[in-house]
Order: structure tokens, then sequence, then C-alpha cells
């Protein structure tokens, strides 16, 4: 096994994934058959001997086809452990720590000189234009937005080469065709495992054709981060500060600026407010036993008041899509950070399961609310317990909730049309950049100058999405 290549553990993961699924639907008809079967013999009299065998034979088979999908799970379940357990061993020829920091540098700085491009050459020309019409300014900034993102999504799904799996509950208010969702306003609420998490759910929303529409909710620390920050300013995402009762107000007069420039929204929100980890998992269960909750270990308590305050504005949203993220580690117990794309160590396969809820058929009061998002976190924690359960264990799939779930295929032509035109567009823009800004005196001066006008709008106004809100504030109020 230590001779293996990486690849070869991989094209066997995936044989034997496919038996488990040719066997299951095999035990899946023979039950049909048994169960058609039995109701006819039932109907009958006098059922003789060579129908009772014939359905004794069956059912033979339905045990036999269950202990054979055990033992394809187990050996599968074997193999992902020991590639996750010697990665290291099993990785193929210059995947060396070495060469894997040097490619996960070029990727950082590729976001990096991509961000910083856009910033100094698109946006920050644009400020003008917000001077004169705001509607105008915000309809350029979702093509901006549209196309560094799907940048960003290809770098992670086509460059970096990690597997975005996603999952559509089986739902009346879902379905497996993209072209449904495409454009829908909508509210994504995701588990919060890591801090890279917004990452592959904005892969999500590009499959969607929402990333235009794209904003995040996130801790105000990050929005002083050089040209990332700045850019998510101008696409309106939602800074929190976590505390002092500031968030609340703030949420609301985002959504009503967003709603006064006539531009549709989709928020992605992380409920429990911080990653999960031991110490956050000891907090969540002294909440729960203070308050009589059920206890999570997979998940967090979630906190509910920004959500609330984002239903007073469900006018501005077409459904919620309740979302939970379950990452496949690089190795054991390496949960994805951004250091993880610094030193190339990124997980290679991401499953994002997700349930559609049309927003009329959400409650409107706000204890009512409350419990409902309470409700999908007891959800999301069998969920994930589902995913996670010990496959040594009964494998019966009538048990497991994730079965609920349909997996929807990205084909590797759907990604390079989705994500290829703006990935040659950011590169084109980057030597733009370079060779016509950074290397002329004029252009550099310039460049300095963006760099000290966005850093001076953070300094002193509560940086440009401040700027915007406040003003817009002022003028109503006016």
């Amino acid at each position: 096994m230590g001779s293996m290549k990486l690849e070869e553990v991989d094209i066997a993961i995936k044989k034997l994934t496919a038996a488990k699924g040719m066997l299951l639907a095999r035990k899946s008809m023979v039950k049909k058959q048994c169960q058609q079967k039995t109701q006819q013999l039932e109907s009958s009299q006098s059922p003789s001997d060579a129908q009772l065998k014939l359905l004794a034979l069956m059912k033979s088979w339905i045990r036999r086809y269950a202990a054979m999908v055990k033992e394809v799970d187990d050996l599968r379940f074997k193999l992902v452990k020991l590639r996750q357990q010697n990665r290291h061993t099993l990785a193929a020829e210059g995947r060396t720590p070495l060469i894997r920091l040097a490619k996960g540098i070029a990727f950082m700085l590729a976001l990096l000189v991509s961000a910083m491009s856009l910033m100094i050459v698109v946006v920050t020309p644009c400020l003008v234009v917000a001077l004169v019409n705001r509607k105008a300014f915000h309809a350029i900034m979702a093509r901006v937005s549209n196309v560094w993102f799907r940048f960003m999504c290809g770098m992670l799904e086509i460059v970096a080469g990690v597997d975005i799996d996603v999952h559509l509950h089986t739902s009346a208010h879902s379905s497996s065709d993209m072209s449904f969702f495409a454009a829908e306003r909508a509210l994504l609420l995701s588990n919060h495992v890591c801090h890279t998490d917004w990452y592959p759910l904005l892969c999500v929303l590009g499959r969607f054709d929402q990333l235009q529409q794209a904003r995040i909710v996130m801790k105000d620390s990050l929005k002083k981060i050089p040209f990332f920050g700045w850019g998510l300013q101008a696409f309106l995402g939602i800074f929190l500060a976590r505390g002092g009762g500031s968030d609340l107000p703030w949420i609301k007069r985002v959504l009503s600026y967003t709603q006064s420039i006539e531009q549709p929204t989709s928020l992605i929100m992380f409920p429990e407010g911080t990653v999960i980890e031991e110490k956050t998992i000891r907090k969540s269960h002294q909440f729960s036993e203070a308050n009589g909750l059920q206890k999570l270990y997979h998940v967090i308590q979630p906190r509910t008041g920004g959500f609330t305050a984002i239903m007073d504005h469900r006018n501005l949203l077409d459904s919620v899509y309740d979302v939970t993220i379950d990452y496949e580690e690089f190795a054991v117990d390496e949960r994805p950070s951004e250091a993880s794309f610094v030193k190339w160590r990124l997980p290679p396969h991401i499953s994002l399961y997700l349930r559609r809820y049309p927003i009329d058929d959400l409650p409107h009061t706000n204890d009512e609310l409350i419990q409902w998002m309470r409700d999908r976190y007891i959800e999301k924690e069998e969920l994930l317990k589902s995913i996670h359960k010990d496959h040594h264990h009964d494998t019966n799939e009538s048990e497991h909730t994730h079965h609920s779930y349909t997996h929807v295929p990205n084909s590797t032509v759907n990604k390079l049309v989705n994500y290829l035109p703006s990935m040659l567009t950011l590169f084109l823009l980057n030597v733009l950049y370079f060779f016509y800004i950074v290397l002329t005196p004029i252009g550099f001066l310039y460049s300095a100058s963006a760099i000290a006008l966005w850093w001076a709008m953070g300094h002193f106004f509560m940086g440009f999405d401040g700027v915007l809100v406040n003003s817009f504030t002022k003028s109503k109020v006016d």
C-alpha cells in the first residue's frame, strides 16, 4: 500500500464508490420486487411452497446485498482514512513540502495581484460615478464582483483542483436543475467550520448564477484588509463588530440602502458567529444548559439576532438556503485555514448539502424565526452525525440523513465555461496593471494615490461602505 501513488488510491476510492452505488441500486430493485411478491402472497389464500421459497430467496439476496454494501463501504472507509493519514507518503513525486509551499505562495500572489489590479484599474476610477449616480455605480460593481468572484472560484476548482460537490435536498421546493436557482435572491445560512468557509459558498453561488449579487456577512476587522476588504466594501458586504449593540441597526441600514439602489442581493451568513472548536463548543453547551436547549457537538448554537434583522427585509429575498459544509481534510485533524492555501495543503474534497426554503414558508414573528433557526441547526447536527457515522456500524442507508440529498454533478466543461472567461479577463488586467501603471511614473503615482484614498476612507470614515450608507441615511433624515 505504501508504494501506491495518490492518484491510484483516488481511483480505487472512486471505483469502490461506484460499486457501492451499483449494489445499492440492485438491493433496492430486489427489495421492491420482494415487497410486490409479499403483497401478492398476502392476497393469495393458499400460496405454494415454490412461491414461499422464492420469497425467502429474495430476502436472502437483500441480506447479501446489504452485507456486500457494508464490506465495500468498510474498505472505502479504510482507504479514505489511510489516504488522509499517509497523504505525505502517497503523494506523487513533486508534491514535497517545499514545492507545495511554492505553489501556495504563487496561488495567493495570483489572488492578491488580481484584487490589486481590479481595485486600482477598475473600481477606483468608478468612484467618480458613485458621486453622480449611485445606481449606475452599483450596477457596474455587480459586474465587477461577478468577474472577481468567478476568477476566485476558478482558481479554487480548476487551478487548485479542489472538488466541490453540491447536494440538493429532495424536497418539493428544490431541483437538480441549476436554472431553477438562477439569479434568485437568497440568504445562505451555513455552519462555520473554518475561516475560509465563504470560499466554497461563493462557488455554490457561481453555479446558481448569483455571484453578481453576492454579499458576505463578516466580522468588521476584515474590511481593513488591503484590496480584498476594500473590494468587499465596494460590493456592499455587511461587516459586523459582533458586540456593542451596533450590528443589528447596521444590518438594517445596509439592507435599506441596498433596496434604494434597486440591486438584487444574495447574502452569505454564518449564524454561529465563530468557527467550531473545543472552546466554542463548551460555550455553546453552557448556553444550551442555561436555556434548556439540546446540546450540539458537530455545530454550535446559532446567534439569531442577525437572522431576524435580515428577515425584517424579507421582501428583498426569494428564498433561504440552509447549507451544511463538510470537509475531507488534507490530513487527519488538519482543518482548512488561510495557512492551508499558503502551504498548499488544501482539502481535496468539499461537500455542501443545501436545502431550499421559499421565503413565504418562513414564520413571521421573532420567536418563531428563532425556533425555526434552532430547528435547522438540530437538523445540521443530525446530518453531520450521519455523514461522520462510523462505517463499521450498521450501514442501513435508510438511517442516514444525507441520503435524502441528491448529488448535482459539475463537469470540467461546466467549470471552464463558468470560470475561464473571468480568469482570462483578470490575467489581461494584471498584465495591463503591471506594464502600464506599476512600471510608469505617472501610473505608479496614481496607484499610490488610490491606495492612500482607500486607506483614508477606512481610517476616517468607517470605510467606503460607511460613506455610502451613512450619507444615504442622512439624506433620508434631511
